[in-house]
Order: C-alpha cells, then structure tokens, then sequence
C-alpha cells in the first residue's frame, strides 16, 4: 500500500460470528490481514466501519480499536449472524493459526481467544461476540421495529463505550452505552431525563444490564447547521430555563455524584490544594514556559477567593451545568432544543454554561450579541441585569479557577502527582493567572 500523508494505518481483524474463521488474503507465508488508512483526526470508528463494510459488502460491527503505534494501529470487527462469507477481492476466511506470526501480537491473540465467549473481559464489558448484533435486535424489540435491514453508522466503539445511529424502515434511532468504568453518564442521564424530559432527546428505553440508552433522533447538531439569530436565540433560551428549571433539585444532583463547582467549594478547594499545586512545581520540566514562583502561586489564590467573595455576594442560585457545553452536543430539530453527552455534569453558578457556549461565537458579534442578549433577558428570574453585568465581567477569571479545581479534585493528593498530570496543573495555573492578570475592566471592554 503506498503511504499517503496525514493519514493513520490499521490492521485489520474480522472475525466471522459463525465460523470464528478470520478475513486475509494468502501470501508467501501464510495469509495476512488487511490494512487499511483513515485521514488523520478523523472520526476513527465512523471512517473504519464506512470504509470496512465497502470493502467486504456486507454488514460489519467494528468492536475495538487500538491507536496507531509505531505507525500501525489494530481493528477489531466480527460479521454478524448468518452471513455468508465469500471471497471477495482475494479475501478468504482462513483459520487465526494460519495468519503470519507478525500479524497479531501476543496480547492481540489473547483478546481474541476471551473474545468469544459471552462475558465481560479485560478489555471492558462490550468486548465479547455478538454485542452489537444483539442490541439491534434489542432495539427492535423496544421499538416494535420490522425485521427489514436496519442501516448502522457507527460513531464509537470500545470495550467500555458504544454509540451508533441505527436506521430502521420506520424510524432512526441513536444507541449509546457506557460501561460504569468510564463514567457516570448513563445513570447522570436516566435521572436528567425524568426530571428535565424537555431538554434531552426522547428516551425510549433504557437497558441497566449494558448501561445502555436508546433514544429517538432529536434533530441535527448545531454544528451541521446554518447558525441563523433565531437558532441561536432558540439555543440560549433553552440552556436558561434548563437551569431555571433545576434551581430546586441541585441538592439531589449534588448527592448522585454531580460535580461540585460552588463558589464557596471552588473557593474552599482552591486553597486546601495549595500543597498539590506546589507539588506539581517541584517537578517542573524543561519545556521552555516560564517557571511560576511561589509567591505568584499564593497571590493567585488570594485573587481566586477575591472573585469568589464577589460572586457570593450577588446571591445567585446555583444550576445544574453541561460542564462541556458546546455546538456538538446541541441538537435541534423544529420544535425544540436538546442535550447530549451528560458525561460530567456539575452544579455551580449558572453563568458558568453560558461562558462555555459563548467562546464559540466570539468571533460573530451578532450572533453572539442574540446569544447574550436571549440568556441575559431570561436569566433575570435569578438575578437583576446589573448583578449579572458584574458577575460576567469576573467570568473568564472564575471559569478558569473552576477548570484548575476540577483537576486538582481529580488528581487528589500532592502524593499522586505524576509528571503528566503536574504538567496539566502548571498549565491551567498559568492560564488562570494570565485570566487574572487581564483584570474586570479588560472583561467588561472585551465582552461588551
């Protein structure tokens, strides 16, 4: 295969459902997989699974998929039930022994042998045989769909996640599943859509043994659309009575597991961290940025309570946050506004959200004067327009201190900082005292 630039490289592994036989064509040595090639920063499961079923023609579940290293990744696919493997462009259903030894590694040879039974493996609960095939026909089942061809695009697929958009005769649907490993998005979900059904897409059913969601086509991604004042408007208006909406149940999110993003907790951490912070100090290396002294540290954090002490003093009630609001995960159809990815929902200052989805219109004043304008006018059930003309121009500082104390929460204690994750606390330090340095006049000009 001749090389092509900016592209990623996959061996591929398709391993028939009925006869455990594997997809290769015959060589000097024995038989060898196919290799295929995805444009790099691509969508990886998606570009695959399209390119796979082409190739064979016929249908394809691509299962796993391991990064490219030392420039070669690996696909892990399975046939579903029934079908009848023919040779088609000089691929062959062989036996695995009879594959060159270089074509799987030891641990690749492994994953397939627990590969076929029926339980969850090493790899993550979604990595077993007939998965797929079995949550289509689990779809069917919910939905009283026909027994036609469904029609599968496949977004993502791991041992730990699954997301498709599956095409019946009658309807489209989108699947997805997280295993309990990964995170909490699938019990965060199933409780956001009792109490908030309005602004997530229709669930259809749930499935706790796979922690999967089946849930109706909401519309299309604000990023495929043409962002227009009234699809805009339509945007910040649903974000804010979404948050109006659970002012009174932040207390039983908090309790589920919902980040804690509070002024006062924001505040609070950002302190007790100091230790955790100087740590990540002690092991600065020797990329070139500006080593950050001590002293600067702690007047960082002087200047982090400042702004929480302002904040707290406007009296706004916290709301439940997107915590990664942005045009991909806004979906809008004709008559409503939904959202999706509820993988790590917060509760904190409402503004927060808002501060999140403006960064991406900055750069068009006028859809982003509609944005401001809509959120603003509607948010004054929580607070009179001059408490949140203050609270916006202290923003920018706040959101950037609210990133670093997640990080900080995460990592836990100075005694857990490796040299990746010191490396990812210098960074958001430096960003937050850039932000700081830059003042509330800068803000108040800039956001205007």
């Amino acid at each position: 295969m001749r090389l092509k630039p900016h592209h990623e490289y996959y061996r591929v592994l398709v391993v028939c459902n009925s006869t455990r036989q594997v997809l290769a064509t015959p060589c000097a040595r024995g038989f060898r997989l196919p290799l295929i090639s995805i444009p790099r920063w691509s969508r990886s499961v998606k570009e695959v699974h399209v390119i796979l079923e082409h190739m064979f023609g016929f249908p394809v579940a691509v299962v796993d998929i391991e990064p490219p290293s030392d420039g070669i990744g690996f696909v892990f696919a399975e046939t579903f039930r029934g079908t009848q493997i023919k040779d088609r462009r000089g691929f062959r259903g062989v036996e695995m022994a009879r594959l060159q030894e270089c074509e799987l590694s030891a641990a690749q040879r492994r994953a397939i042998e627990s590969f076929g039974g029926r339980r969850s493996t090493q790899r993550g609960p979604f990595f077993r045989s007939g998965l797929f095939e079995d949550a289509v026909n689990w779809v069917r089942e919910v939905t009283g769909g026909m027994q036609g061809p469904a029609e599968i695009t496949q977004f993502n697929a791991s041992g730990f996640t699954l997301l498709a958009r599956i095409k019946l005769p009658e309807a489209t649907y989108w699947l997805k599943a997280v295993a309990p490993q990964v995170n909490s998005e699938y019990r965060f979900t199933k409780e956001l859509s009792r109490l908030f059904p309005r602004f997530l897409p229709g669930v259809i059913s749930f499935r706790d043994t796979w922690h999967a969601i089946l849930m109706q086509d909401g519309g299309t991604a604000l990023s495929h659309q043409q962002c227009t004042l009234q699809i805009i408007g339509k945007v910040a208006l649903s974000l804010a009575e979404l948050q109006l909406s659970s002012v009174k149940h932040t207390k039983q999110l908090l309790e589920m597991g919902m980040a804690d993003v509070r002024v006062e907790t924001v505040r609070a951490q950002i302190r007790a961290s100091l230790p955790t912070m100087e740590r990540s100090l002690e092991v600065q290396d020797l990329g070139g940025a500006p080593r950050i002294s001590l002293r600067k540290l702690h007047a960082m954090c002087d200047e982090v309570e400042r702004l929480c002490e302002v904040l707290g003093h406007l009296r706004m009630p916290d709301t439940l946050l997107h915590n990664d609001l942005h045009v991909e995960n806004i979906v809008l159809d004709r008559v409503r506004c939904a959202f999706i990815d509820w993988a790590s929902p917060a509760i904190g200052n409402p503004l927060l959200a808002y501060h999140q989805l403006r960064s991406g219109f900055l750069h068009r004043p006028r859809l982003y004067a509609r944005l401001s304008m809509t959120y603003k006018t509607a948010l004054r059930q929580l607070a009179a327009p001059h408490q949140l003309d203050q609270a916006v121009a202290i923003l920018p500082g706040f959101a950037a201190a609210v990133e670093l104390q997640q990080c900080l929460v995460r990592i836990g204690t100075p005694q857990q900082v490796e040299y990746q994750s010191a490396r990812r606390i210098r960074s958001l330090i430096r960003h937050l005292v850039r932000e700081l340095e830059m003042g509330d006049e800068h803000y108040q000009r800039r956001y205007a």
